[in-house]
């Protein structure tokens, strides 16, 4: 892997672990009467669920248009899609909870 692979990865990984930690100081401030569950909930699900949507259109697209419009080994792209999606998706729910629960800890 080249060193500017290497930046670009570590650039989103510090956007997904930063995007909670910013969520979460803004849930703080604005909604102090929620408990601390609701903050780390809400806060560390936001940037998974706008992840989550692409995959899901791609699903839909999936349901929707017959197989027939797909050229030669296309079709079998779209599931691929929708898996590496929902898997980073997974990924930086996990990831945006536990910076989350980091972030509200001392609540």
């Amino acid at each position: 892997m080249s060193l500017g692979n290497s930046i670009v990865l570590i650039a989103i990984a510090l956007f997904f672990a930063g995007a909670p930690y910013a969520f979460a100081g803004m849930v703080r401030r604005e909604k102090p009467d929620w408990p601390r569950w609701r903050k780390i909930t809400v806060s560390g699900l936001i940037l998974p669920l706008l992840v989550a949507v692409l995959p899901m259109l791609a699903l839909i697209r999936i349901f929707v248009w017959p197989p027939t419009s797909c050229s030669v080994d296309a079709c079998g792209f779209d599931p691929m899609l929708v898996a590496a999606g929902l898997l980073l998706s997974a990924a930086s729910a996990i990831l945006g909870l536990a910076v989350s629960a980091v972030a509200l800890r001392k609540e």
